[in-house]
């Protein structure tokens, strides 16, 4: 069962959008869908929406299967959980799939590990776990972590974090933050403010292939959380690392290691 579009589709339900078996919206045309409650895509189903975007805002869960992109902005797809969780169906060839532009995801209660094929990425959840993962190389920004969760990012290719705008770690309390890239990662902006309020206490695992550089001016701060940074094939270049925590090796980097900034405040440091 398929629908054909030459133009946008708005869709609105006030309770649950359902999408069932192997039915299909296809064509070259926005789709836009609201549902007062969840969005459900059975597990052969797809959105593909051509050179358009792909927009789905839930009130509660939103449940994905394949769902297809070529739009050049960083929301040719983009995901709302407004109450609940993206979660992912039961068939492992699906997944999202943004291969000219970007894939802004955003939940309340955790997003599933769902395949990703894109080189851009937004995220941000306030409760629950997150991992996700794309092949090849990835630019992430637009960040926000809430309390006591672990968000999981890694790209087989390089990964750049692009700090500052559109990132928000404000309520990121025991909460972890991992970053793991195939071959190089770079880190440009910051993470969480500068002065490392006592709000926040995020620890940050940073683990790159090869190379990993902070370019000038780039400080990550993990108010009372600790570091572990790690170039496993590579040299470790890092400009700003900043703590409150008051334990042993709160900030770890592990790696032929040239930097030109260190901070730590009450803290010790392992190089």
């Amino acid at each position: 069962r398929q629908m054909c579009i030459r133009d946008s589709v708005n869709a609105t339900a006030v309770n649950d959008f359902s999408l069932l078996g192997d039915a299909s919206i296809s064509g070259d045309g926005a789709i836009n869908i609201n549902a007062g409650h969840d969005i459900v895509m059975g597990a052969d189903s797809q959105l593909n929406a051509g050179a358009f975007p792909v927009n789905l805002t839930g009130g509660n869960d939103v449940t994905v299967a394949d769902i297809v992109s070529l739009n050049t902005t960083e929301n040719a797809i983009s995901i709302t959980a407004t109450a609940g969780g993206i979660l992912d169906d039961t068939n492992a060839a699906n997944g999202l799939h943004a291969t000219s532009g970007g894939i802004f995801l955003q939940a309340v209660d955790g997003i599933d590990s769902i395949a990703l094929e894109t080189t851009q990425l937004g995220v941000r959840n306030s409760s629950g776990d997150v991992a996700l993962s794309t092949s090849g190389d990835l630019s992430l920004n637009r960040l926000g972590l809430g309390a006591n969760m672990t968000m999981s990012i890694s790209a087989g290719g390089s990964l750049t974090y692009v700090g500052d705008a559109g990132n928000d770690f404000d309520g990121a309390t025991a909460s972890t933050l991992n970053l793991t890239s195939g071959t190089e990662m770079v880190i440009n902006g910051r993470i969480v403010d500068e002065t490392g309020s006592s709000d926040h206490e995020l620890d940050i695992n940073l683990v790159a292939g090869t190379d990993l550089s902070m370019l000038d001016g780039s400080i990550l701060s993990s108010g009372f959380g600790v570091f572990d940074v790690q170039a496993l094939n590579g040299d470790a270049t890092v400009t700003g690392l900043n703590t409150q925590a008051m334990v042993n090796n709160a900030i770890t980097v592990s790696a032929p290691v040239s930097y030109t900034h260190l901070r730590a405040h009450e803290t010790s440091l392992h190089l």
